[in-house]
């Protein structure tokens, strides 16, 4: 199926849509998100070999 743009489907709905991409960008986006006067989805990319903040798929794969 591919990458799905959920903010892209919020704002489709009338809701603010963002996207976050880097850890950097969180705060701002949050802030923003805060500000509408309407429903927001913030939409977190996040790196799919990463289980949790310490394990990555690759340590449970490794023989």
């Amino acid at each position: 199926m591919g990458a799905v743009d959920f903010a892209g489907w919020a704002r489709g709905l009338g809701a603010a849509g963002f996207t976050v991409g880097a850890r950097e960008e969180l705060e701002l986006v949050i802030h923003a998100a805060l500000a509408e006067d309407r429903p927001s989805l913030i939409d977190v990319r996040t790196d799919a070999e990463v289980l949790t903040a310490d394990t990555r798929l690759v340590d449970f794969l490794e023989t």
